[in-house]
């Protein structure tokens, strides 16, 4: 009588092929579904990251204010700003003054401009706000490397106007705009820098929503940047911001060489705005700018 074997293996048991089948089918809907999400997310991140189907049309710049449109020539059309000059000398001819250039964020166009940087024209200085491609009636399309392009470009302009002192030229951004004038930073570094409610980059905002970085098209890293931009920056962030988190700024204010951070209660929507911030904004202003006479009235 033969002995059994006792490794002999019987055959698989139905129940047990069927569940591999179920689990190798369930595997593969998954691998298609992170694949789909992450493609639709490829495709549409553009238009969240630019939502210009939110931003209302830029109006008319206000009567009474000494301010006019420049434009200038891009290889996507014509680039647009709006330049607010500074007051004249005593002898109603130019003279340099320091010049803040302004980056909203993507939700709005330029006309946020003349809220956002009420403060600074008050204090005497230039304002030029750089609108993106494609926003407000804008040729062309927004992403990074063509809003950079245009930055500098309206940089290397108002570097020849004889209303802007060269080496008085602070850069504020706000949201994305941060990101922007980071980039920016990087190319020409400003005498300071104000960063409103920013984030550290896109990827990283990309995180929350599962959409992995390498699929980012613009990714505006500012965190990466921080650790080679010595300017002085001042970062402004409210407690409560659910928008881009307050952690971002914080890890920035730490990547930065010189660099402080305030931050204050409230939502996302311009901490620099917030009256308790100002007291310290004029003091850094007159730290890296030099003392400015209040203008009332203009």
């Amino acid at each position: 009588m033969a002995e059994s074997n006792p490794e002999d293996t019987s055959p698989t048991r139905p129940g047990a092929s069927l569940f591999r089948r179920q689990s190798v089918r369930m595997i593969w809907i998954l691998i298609l579904a992170v694949a789909g999400y992450w493609t639709f997310g490829f495709f549409i991140q553009r238009w969240v990251l630019y939502p210009r189907h939110m931003a209302v049309l830029v109006p008319e710049i206000p009567a009474g204010l000494n301010a006019e449109r420049v434009k200038l020539p891009m290889d996507f059309g014509q680039a647009e700003a709006w330049w607010i000059r500074p007051p004249a000398g005593d002898d109603g001819q130019p003279r340099p003054a320091p010049l803040l250039i302004y980056a909203h964020g993507n939700g709005e166009t330029i006309d946020t401009a003349l809220y956002m940087t009420e403060f600074h024209i008050e204090n005497g200085f230039g304002v030029l706000a750089i609108e993106y491609p494609g926003y407000g009636g804008v040729d062309g399309r927004p992403g990074q490397d063509r809003i950079v392009r245009t930055f500098e470009a309206f940089l290397n302009w108002a570097l020849e106007q004889p209303e802007v002192d060269a080496n008085r030229i602070v850069y504020q951004g706000f949201s994305l705009g941060g990101a922007v004038v980071v980039q920016l930073s990087a190319i020409r570094p400003p005498a300071a820098m104000v960063l409103d409610s920013t984030f550290t980059s896109v990827r990283s905002m990309a995180a929350r929503a599962l959409v992995p970085g390498f699929i980012i098209r613009d990714p505006f890293d500012s965190l990466a940047l921080a650790p080679r931009i010595e300017s002085p920056v001042l970062l402004v962030h409210a407690e409560d911001d659910q928008t881009i988190p307050v952690r971002h700024s914080r890890r920035l204010a730490e990547a930065f060489p010189a660099a402080e951070l305030l931050v204050v209660s409230g939502r996302h929507g311009g901490a620099s705005l917030d009256q308790r911030v100002r007291p310290r904004l004029q003091e850094f202003l007159d730290e890296h700018v030099g003392p400015l006479p209040r203008v009332i009235g203009r």
